[in-house]
């Protein structure tokens, strides 16, 4: 194995001296051999270790490098500027390595040669026009506008094509009757494009890239390619990667999902490794997973030959054999989740409405996430809204270790980038201004999740992901103004109830576009039968009655709140009026955060309960379960007067804990508490810490120094006295500062 690194200056000019070659073409070979990876070369015989002259594939001639010949030699990389200087260069001829660049060549005079086929390059530098031999560039990843400037070259032999397909392939979904557009984007003029459908031609030559089917049925499924031509250079034919047309498919309510996708979600317990294993046991592909593994989304075959002989055939064998496995929590289609607004039919306005003073809230601000296709977030209504993650650093990182590099003002798992954004669709912009309102910064926060690309297309998949990260950022109320029509999806259901489980977050679901009545035809996330879980309804242009548009269901459908001609903002700075249970549903979220910063203390439940029972009862709203519109100062008269109920959380022994910190850790039993609260803390060594409980305004209610001994000891306190709900309990030391929340029944 020879040594890479580059040899010293003056061993290089003592070889150059023997070799009688030019300093400056031998710096130039040693920059080749390292920048290529020489060591790993087929043949590197005398490189660095002899007179240049004798190193494989080099020819002197008169003192200078006159040829470079190392085809099939397992080059990688791309070749080095410094090739560029070796100016008595006749013959290049690297073919049939794996390079993926080349030097600006125009400088050699001298050159007759140049062979770099069977590479990886893609592009090519400014070769000199007096190569009079031959170029030879086929089979690379060479487009039109790269070989265009030498199709007037009059060189003896001028080989390009073919050339390796550009562009990524991948699936297109639709449903059954859109229309499709496909297109291609090959650089370069003058180009005509033809169509082929599994191989059979479609279009005659055009100069137009696009493809339009109208109306897109079963037969249309399969792999659609787009070939190039340009009339200068009539040899290649470069075709594009198969794009592949796929419909949804359907559930038996008419649900639409992805096919031979499923989403898997796992025990906590399961290892990397039994989650591998399973994988493999199915041949399926992880396509992605999110928050270090917390589900799954994978890609099945049409049929799984199990390792024992069994067979399992599409997505709902495979679905009925997966449940059965020991580490498998849940696992379902991935659906397909419509946004709930209405096509904009009002005219756009440039300045916001005038309104009613607003009630001013204390200094905590609840956290609202939308979950959506972004927010944003240079609206100046919206500026200095956005929720941050502390625990996270702008630094390339991964700071709070939940598998989400700089997710520092919320996640884009749609494109999977830290910049959830919403650029042109407006749905998550215009859902941000009805839920802040145009309050000051300070009244509440928005975390910004994207889940919905930028044409509004969203799938359950990063939805889930957008849920369980609203989870772990401790989001108080979760905006979901989507939904579809269809079965139960219960990886859906088990992410919301999860996130309800610490009885601090409430999830507001849009009711459906459709006009139809949720009881008979089921849509979720609305129809979840959730205690931390409120459906909504849209009201018509007099907020009387229901809009024309809205879903219903007495047992499905909880209350109603303006739905139509809702004036808020939208992307760019502007404002514009939208329809939908969207709108209501963010009307609603609102209603819940500013119910919280009156009642900090409070549970979901209590939220809940205020905003139900205190809604305004019409007739007209008969067919939803509380038979009224949203009344939020009523709802904020009932919650100041009502007790914390926590009897969301279940009363055990099981206690509430923080990991060891410089030795020390500290529980806290049972959870929820009555009548009293222990106190155990397990320590390495003996210190005094302080223990102290504050109200979540950050009110003192019980304060205790504490002589703290290696091992376990317990702090027994009486609470019959203490108000229901949430409570902060901290200890502090020279050495420790860490608190946790626990609940007061």
């Amino acid at each position: 194995m020879k040594n890479t690194i580059l040899l010293p200056l003056l061993l290089i000019w003592q070889l150059s001296a023997f070799a009688q070659v030019s300093p400056d073409d031998s710096l130039a070979l040693v920059s080749l051999y390292e920048e290529t990876n020489g060591n790993n070369w087929a043949n590197d015989d005398n490189w660095l270790t002899a007179p240049v002259s004798q190193w494989n594939g080099i020819t002197v001639i008169d003192n200078r490098i006159q040829a470079i010949r190392l085809p099939d030699n397992n080059l990688t990389g791309a070749v080095p500027n410094a090739v560029s200087t070796l100016i008595a260069l006749e013959v290049i001829d690297l073919s049939g390595n794996a390079l993926i660049s080349l030097p600006n060549l125009s400088a050699m005079p001298l050159l007759k040669e140049l062979q770099v086929q069977d590479n990886e390059l893609e592009n090519l530098p400014n070769i000199p026009t007096n190569i009079f031999d031959s170029i030879r560039c086929e089979n690379n990843r060479l487009e039109f506008d790269d070989l265009l400037p030498l199709a007037g070259l009059s060189t003896t032999t001028f080989t390009y094509a073919p050339q390796a397909t550009f562009a990524e392939s991948g699936f297109i979904y639709a449903f059954d009757g859109d229309d499709v557009s496909l297109t291609v984007n090959a650089p370069g003029t003058g180009l005509s494009y033809s169509w082929f459908f599994e191989g059979t031609l479609l279009t005659l030559p055009s100069p137009v890239p696009d493809l339009n089917l109208v109306g897109v049925s079963g037969i249309d499924e399969g792999a659609y390619v787009a070939q190039v031509t340009h009339p200068l250079l009539p040899a290649l034919a470069l075709e594009s990667a198969p794009q592949t047309l796929l419909l949804y498919d359907l559930d038996s309510l008419g649900g639409a999902f992805v096919p031979n996708q499923m989403i898997i979600e796992f025990t906590d317990d399961a290892s990397d490794f039994e989650r591998d294993t399973l994988r493999a046991y199915f041949q399926a592909e992880l396509l992605d997973s999110c928050l270090c593994g917390v589900i799954e989304l994978w890609e099945l075959p049409d049929t799984s030959y199990l390792p024992e002989g069994g067979i399992v055939v599409g997505l709902e064998e495979t679905k009925e054999a997966a449940k059965t496995k020991s580490k498998v929590e849940d696992l379902n289609n991935n659906y397909v989740l419509p946004l709930q607004d209405q096509q904009q039919t009002h005219p756009a306005s440039p300045t916001p409405p005038s309104g009613p003073g607003r009630r001013r809230g204390r200094n905590w601000s609840p956290k609202v996430a939308v979950i959506d296709v972004g927010i944003d977030n240079t609206h100046p209504d919206l500026e200095g809204m956005l929720a941050q993650n502390e625990a996270e650093m702008q630094n390339g990182m991964d700071d709070d270790g939940n598998c989400l590099v700089d997710d520092f003002e919320g996640y884009d798992f749609a494109e999977e980038d830290n910049q959830p954004l919403d650029p042109v669709n407006g749905h998550g912009t215009h859902i941000a201004g009805i839920i802040t309102d145009g309050d000051p910064p300070g009244t509440l926060e928005l975390l910004s999740i994207k889940s919905h690309q930028d044409d509004g297309l969203g799938l359950l998949f990063e939805a889930l992901c957008g849920i369980y990260y609203a989870r772990d950022q401790e989001a108080q109320v979760v905006n979901l103004s989507w939904g579809y029509q269809g079965l139960p999806s219960p990886v859906l259901e088990n992410a919301i109830r999860r996130a309800g489980e610490n009885c601090r977050t409430l999830f507001v679901a849009s009711a459906g576009n459709d006009t139809t009545n949720n009881d008979l035809i089921p849509h979720y996330p609305s129809g979840f039968d959730l205690d931390n879980l409120i459906s909504v309804a849209a009201l018509d242009i007099t907020e009387s009655v229901l809009a024309d548009f809205s879903n219903y269901g007495i047992q499905t459908v909880d209350i109603a709140a303006p739905g139509t001609r809702i004036f808020s903002t939208v992307p760019g700075g502007g404002y514009d009026f939208r329809d939908g249970t969207s709108m209501a549903a963010a009307a609603v979220s609102r209603a819940a955060a500013l119910l919280w910063k009156t009642k900090p203390e409070a549970t979901h439940l209590d939220i809940k309960a205020a905003l139900l029972n205190s809604a305004t009862q019409l007739p007209a709203l008969d067919s939803l379960a509380s038979g009224g519109k949203l009344n939020l100062s009523a709802a904020i008269d009932m919650l100041e007067g009502m007790p914390v109920d926590s009897s969301c959380a279940e009363v055990s022994s099981s206690a509430f804990a923080m990991p060891v910190q410089h030795g020390l850790s500290m529980q806290a039993a049972p959870q929820p508490f009555g009548q009293h609260l222990n106190i155990t803390l397990d320590s390495d060594r003996s210190q005094i810490v302080w223990l102290e409980v504050r109200s979540v305004l950050g009110q003192l209610v019980w304060q205790q120094q504490v002589d703290v001994y290696p091992g376990e000891q317990t702090v027994e306190l009486h609470t019959p006295n203490w108000a229901s709900g949430w409570y902060v309990l901290s200890v502090k030391s020279e050495q420790h500062n860490f608190g946790m929340q626990i609940l007061k029944q």
